[in-house]
């Protein structure tokens, strides 16, 4: 009898916090912790709950137990129960909102604004707007590599919406939408010892975090959405290499992860809301080599303890340089892809995640070639990318 009041208490909160408890149905066996009076969550593991209460706790084996904890939360499958004290263990294992949920429908919004960058320590504490400058800095140093940024200004707030629909303890669909404008000025050296390969990404600066909470009738959604700005650079050299150049791009895009009738196919991006204009490339170079730039926006969605999805747009610029043998040939390109995951398991038991990237806009900054007897006049040089 007391877990069944217990347990009504605890629903009958949910609804009353939820403001909207027609928007779903849940299936018997559903407990959420936060709603259990005089229970507190002592610490989550992998694979267990530890509460402490000075009364019982009505949880036994086969439950599904959601909460928050840290800025997201838990959901989990109960498989054994232990008690000492004012203890209760819950052995647990992952659980998915098909477990919980009959029917209902999750909508959620996040829109990135100052007071999130200024959180995260982006940006100094009186900032006004989301431009982020970091021109000057030393993006990395070591092994036979140094890349510094001469310039570099960054503007971008997207937004997301998340939507997902269940029938019949099933997802029956699920939108996951990202959409905004960046804005970005770029200039860089890069130097790289002899025939030094290179792929690496760097965070330009910390993560900005945006936790949600979010319904399905009674069941809450704990949530968050990590914005990061990873500089990327990839590429080989054939002997000793300087390399300086840069671009300004601005464009507005929309990336779409749609899962529909057990499949994907409506997944996409628009990126074609471009504009695009190179910096003057300058080179000392021995032989050759080809080499990309970039910086990604990368939008990642957490729904309770794991990352379940991310959509990026990534900015670039391309240069293949060749300097020996005869001809010499210089070939640059800018452009916007975007792409993503999106692994639903605690979505959906059976969902398969599922990987894309969308070849978006590009501009050919520059093509040339010209045949030469003496290389050493090739070796260095500078052209504008208009």
């Amino acid at each position: 009898m007391r877990k069944f009041l217990m347990l009504m208490v605890g629903v009958i909160s949910a609804l009353f916090l939820a403001g909207c408890p027609d928007n779903g149905v849940i299936r018997d066996g559903v407990v959420i912790v936060d709603q259990l009076p005089g229970v507190s969550v002592s610490s989550v593991t992998s694979d267990r709950v530890t509460l402490s209460s000075q009364e019982s706790v009505p949880i036994t084996t086969g439950d599904i137990i959601v909460g928050q904890y840290g800025d997201t939360g838990y959901l989990r499958k109960v498989t054994a129960v232990g008690q000492k004290g004012t203890e209760l263990v819950a052995v647990t294992e992952p659980a998915s909102l098909e477990d919980a949920v009959q029917d209902g429908m999750l909508v959620a919004s996040v829109k990135f604004d100052v007071n999130d960058f200024v959180k995260a320590g982006a940006l100094p504490k009186d900032a006004k707007a989301t431009i982020v400058n970091f021109s000057g800095k030393e993006i990395y140093r070591g092994n036979g590599i140094l890349v510094t940024v001469d310039k570099g200004i960054l503007d971008c707030t997207p937004q997301v919406a998340i939507t997902a629909d269940y029938k019949a303890f099933q997802l029956n669909s699920f939108n996951f939408t990202a959409s905004g404008t960046i804005t970005l000025t770029l200039d860089l050296k890069v130097a790289l010892d002899n025939q030094t390969p290179i792929s690496q990404e760097w965070d330009i600066i910390p993560p900005i975090v945006h936790p949600f909470v979010a319904n399905i009738g009674p069941v809450p959604i704990y949530g968050r959405v990590t914005l990061r700005f990873p500089f990327g650079l990839f590429g080989q050299m054939t002997g000793d290499t300087s390399v300086k150049s840069g671009f300004d791009i601005k464009d507005t895009f929309t990336l779409k992860a749609i899962y529909q009738e057990e499949k994907w196919d409506n997944s996409g991006a628009d990126l074609f809301n471009f504009t695009f204009d190179g910096h003057p490339l300058a080179w000392n170079i021995d032989i050759g080599g080809t080499a990309q730039a970039y910086i990604k926006a990368i939008l990642e969605l957490t729904l309770y303890e794991s990352a379940e999805a991310e959509v990026f747009g990534k900015p670039y610029l391309t240069s293949n340089i060749h300097v020996f043998p005869s001809p010499a040939s210089i070939e640059v390109t800018g452009g916007i892809d975007a792409g993503g995951y999106v692994g639903l398991s605690v979505l959906g038991h059976n969902i398969v995640g599922k990987s894309f990237y969308w070849n978006g806009p590009s501009k050919l900054l520059y093509r040339g070639a010209q045949d030469y007897s003496d290389p050493l006049p090739w070796t260095s040089g500078s052209i504008d990318l208009w």
